[in-house]
């Protein structure tokens, strides 16, 4: 990346690692057997398409971009 933000080299990472941090945390939070925690299903269902979401464009993400590279690297010569 041409930039020098730190932010903008490592926003994927940061979203990717505190979305996993969160649902860990809530699957934590809610095994408890003391506390009465009880998440909607409409939550599960919203936090289960935003990890896919998040995954999938994260590792997709840095997958085309390697070929990219590559391709870029392999023309040059």
């Amino acid at each position: 990346m041409i930039s020098d933000s730190w932010l903008s080299k490592n926003v994927r990472p940061i979203v990717l690692l505190s979305s996993l941090s969160f649902t860990f945390l809530m699957i934590l939070t809610d095994s408890i057997e003391n506390l009465k925690f009880d998440v909607k299903t409409n939550y599960i269902d919203l936090m289960q398409i935003l990890l896919i979401t998040t995954v999938a464009a994260y590792f997709g993400g840095r997958t085309i971009e390697k070929y990219k590279k590559t391709k870029e690297l392999n023309n040059d010569n």
